[in-house]
């Protein structure tokens, strides 16, 4: 393998590791957004179940 081809190899390789880098901080963006918003709507329906059965009793 010359020097060139050598080089092109490993600046294509390096262009897919960058890609999978991008994907997997995107797919972890949005997993931790998933996780988040149910916490959020845990607790609002915690809230809300307790201000509920206060009205009722």
């Amino acid at each position: 393998m010359t020097g060139t081809s050598r080089g092109t190899a490993i600046a294509a390789v390096w262009d897919l590791q960058s890609v999978w880098s991008q994907a997997a901080g995107h797919l972890k963006k949005q997993a931790m957004r998933a996780r988040a918003m149910a916490l959020a709507l845990g607790v609002a329906a915690a809230a809300l179940g307790t201000a509920a059965s206060q009205t009722l009793a």
